[in-house]
């Protein structure tokens, strides 16, 4: 081969060059980057562990990057006792609150959810993971949000159901994997109920407190078959539009604290103050949004209720309202307790009877309904709207007695998140704490015992009722 010179040489690599300068000139000229070939972003999935029988609570979400195709491969699918996916937004229809649950019975269940604009609703449940059984949704759309919810019959009780949401046929919720339980039948005698109230945060168009999303996260800790939440979840309940509606609230306020556990476990509310305050639009809003147990007179549905699970019986007021002998709401509660053959009866509503807070306790409702549970065998009564923890001593016709005799405690637990006040020491008083917290209820045939859980975690207050010897613990 011959060698043709320097010079040829030369002259080859300065055409090469100026080659090279062309292409990158062009390139810049189109905005075209000359970067290293590199793989799709992953997008990230929050791994929802929702507190329910099988599976594992967690307070904080645990995230996994998954491809960004909404195709997912049935080996995603998490096992039957694994953890609950949190559900993943899909365009072009967004989730401004994922599926959730409201009235749970042992044959029946209502699932809703909301989009940020008008779809066709549909969820798709079974036993396993076939989702072969169809239910149709409603909705509605107030302050500009669409709701959704299904009301789904004919379930077994005690039972463990899958379930996707659906949207103009798409599945909102690609690669998770979501689960309920039904109410179990009616002589079961063992199960857990978290109590949690006055979560609200500070004003209308703020999210929740940083201490309501550290009693959140605690709750998330525990497992429970349902919980009770004692009102005041949202500021301003009564806003009936715009940016801080109240619609626009429980959706900042309330489900984005407590989602981790609602789309596994029902949560039972009552009106608090606050769900009124500050406009004309707080009942609607709120039965818009929890789907809670049919049952009061006309008028009046949702806004007071009561329900059973296992052997106890549960009722739930709005002290909001008329509670004098002869009000609609006194005459329904008689009724309904007077019905009742539930070895345990508990009654939940916003304002404390018994309070040693800054409120104090309200002397009207003492005199109208405390005789009312006295009477028909009611044992704990759960209360809120004191910023503080309290615990009475077992009280009838006034006076501390025993469970034994027919005496009722009272709780005042306002501690789910906004600010705590200062509590003192009536003569009704066991235990008072001024701190966030959360209570759990486990019930185990005849006996009962209520925990007091601080937003770190700690059991400060430990209370039991043995109804198999009819006697209790000093306090």
């Amino acid at each position: 081969m011959r060698f043709h010179g320097w010079d040829h040489l030369r002259r080859r690599a300065a055409v090469v060059l100026v080659l090279a300068l062309v292409v990158v000139i062009t390139f810049a000229i189109h905005g075209i980057e000359l970067r290293p070939a590199r793989p799709a972003s992953p997008r990230i999935v929050s791994d929802l562990s929702a507190s329910t029988p099988g599976v594992s609570g967690t307070s904080a979400a645990h995230f996994t990057a998954v491809p960004t195709s909404t195709d997912m491969p049935a080996s995603t699918l998490a096992a039957p006792d694994a953890p609950v996916r949190a559900p993943v937004p899909i365009e072009p229809i967004g989730l401004l609150v994922y599926p959730y649950l409201g009235n749970t019975t042992g044959t029946g269940v209502v699932l809703a959810w909301a989009t940020d604009r008008s779809t066709t609703g549909e969820v798709r449940y079974s036993l396993d993971l076939s989702y072969d059984r169809s239910a149709e949704a409603r909705s509605r759309s107030p302050a500009g949000v669409q709701w959704h919810f299904a009301s789904i019959e004919g379930l077994a009780p005690g039972s463990r159901y899958y379930y996707r949401v659906l949207g103009d046929g798409r599945v909102l919720m690609p690669g998770s994997v979501a689960s309920f339980h039904t109410a179990p039948p009616a002589q079961s005698q063992r199960f857990t109920f978290a109590v949690v109230g006055d979560s609200r945060p500070a004003g209308a168009d703020e999210p929740a407190s940083a201490a309501a999303q550290a009693v959140a996260s605690q709750l998330c800790e525990h497992r429970f078959d349902f919980a009770l939440h004692l009102g005041d979840a949202v500021h301003s309940g009564g806003i009936c539009s715009g940016r801080d509606s109240s619609w626009n609230q429980y959706i900042s306020a309330y489900f984005a604290l407590y989602g981790k556990s609602l789309a596994a476990v029902p949560f039972y509310s009552c009106v608090g103050n606050h769900e009124l305050y500050n406009g004309s639009c707080g009942y609607q809003a709120y039965t818009d949004v929890y789907h809670l147990p049919p049952g009061a007179p006309s008028g009046d549905e949702e806004e007071y209720y009561s329900f059973d699970w296992g052997n106890a019986h549960f009722v739930a007021l709005d002290t909001n309202q008329n509670s004098r002998p002869g009000s609609p709401q006194y005459e329904w509660l008689v009724a309904d307790l007077r019905s009742s053959e539930q070895f345990w009866k508990f009654v939940f509503f916003h304002h404390p009877p018994y309070s040693s807070g800054s409120h104090g306790s309200d002397l009207s409702l003492r005199a109208n309904l405390a005789p009312v549970f006295e009477a028909h065998g009611v044992n704990v009564v759960l209360t809120a709207h004191d910023h503080h923890y309290e615990r009475t001593c077992p009280i009838l016709n006034n006076v501390c007695r025993t469970p034994s005799e027919g005496a009722v405690v009272y709780y005042v637990s306002g501690g789910g998140g906004a600010p705590v006040f200062g509590v003192d020491a009536e003569w009704f008083t066991t235990r008072a704490e001024s701190l966030h917290h959360f209570l759990l209820v486990e019930l185990s045939s005849c006996h009962l015992t209520i925990e007091g859980v601080d937003a770190q975690g700690t059991v400060f207050d430990h209370y039991q009722i043995d109804r198999c010897t009819g006697t209790a613990p000093a306090p």
